[in-house]
């Protein structure tokens, strides 16, 4: 059994109790389906909801209305898909199943790490030989799944590959946590050149741990943002699966965490 959560808009209504949708299948691709909801609320034509169809083991497709009170606890664009090949140690193509019966093929560049290059490389280069020890990880990885993975994915990255986070065994074992701990990529997130837009969105709802952070800050001597830093670095030093590391800011504005890599 698989659960997905995807946006719909009401096309129409019907007397028998089904109604057809337009759904957003993620991956820029839409589909039209009447469908018979559980306990379905009212609707019009018009109306932008939420749909949570599940694909059952036995085939049977269910199909409710998710209550829009709980929309910030839904997770859109989670799909389950199939190893077709490893690329390296960041990048793969999978055969994903968007909806039930609905299967497409994609590369995925997985968020917030980098591992060594493979491509455009001499074969006695270094950065080769880590990348292939990199890419051998993950196959290995695959090989305790027998291909299977669930992912999330929502946008597009520089070179027009799907942004993806991917789960092995479940939700609770990602994949890149693996292969950085392992130490064949480093942590690679963007610092953007401007400030965002100004809003009165609080990035801390918890305003007694706000003025607790401000406080240490400022009783260290440091700005927020660098106590920020600092304790993450902390963590990721602490992990006994990583062996020491170093922060480094490049041109491009990206900020990496470089963890001792393999040769």
């Amino acid at each position: 059994m698989h659960r997905y959560a995807y946006r719909a808009d009401v096309v129409d209504v019907r007397a028998d109790g089904s109604a057809r949708f337009r759904i957003d299948l993620g991956f820029c691709l839409y589909v039209d389906r009447v469908l018979t909801v559980v306990d379905p609320p009212e609707m019009s034509p018009g109306d932008q909801l939420h749909l949570l169809v599940t694909h059952e083991d036995d085939g049977r497709v269910v199909v409710r209305v998710h209550d829009r009170s709980h929309w910030r606890s839904l997770r859109l664009w989670r799909y389950t898909g199939t190893l077709i090949r490893v690329i390296d140690g960041d990048t793969l193509d999978a055969r994903v199943t968007i909806y039930p019966g609905i299967e497409i093929e994609e590369r995925f560049r997985r968020c917030r790490i980098c591992a060594p290059e493979i491509f455009c490389r001499r074969h006695d280069d270094p950065e080769y030989l880590r990348g292939i020890a990199a890419r051998d990880f993950v196959i290995d990885r695959f090989r305790d799944t027998g291909g299977r993975m669930f992912l999330a994915t929502s946008r597009r990255g520089k070179w027009r590959r799907w942004l993806a986070e991917v789960w092995l065994n479940g939700p609770t074992l990602r994949l890149r946590d693996q292969v950085f701990r392992a130490g064949h990529a480093v942590l690679w997130f963007q610092v953007p050149s401007k400030p965002p837009r100004s809003t009165h969105e609080p990035i801390l709802r918890d305003d007694a741990l706000r003025r607790q952070l401000t406080l240490h800050a400022h009783s260290a001597g440091l700005s927020a943002d660098e106590l920020v830093r600092r304790a993450i670095d902390h963590y990721l030093r602490s992990d006994p699966s990583v062996s020491g590391g170093r922060w480094a800011s490049g041109r491009d504005g990206a900020v990496r965490y470089f963890s001792t890599l393999p040769g």
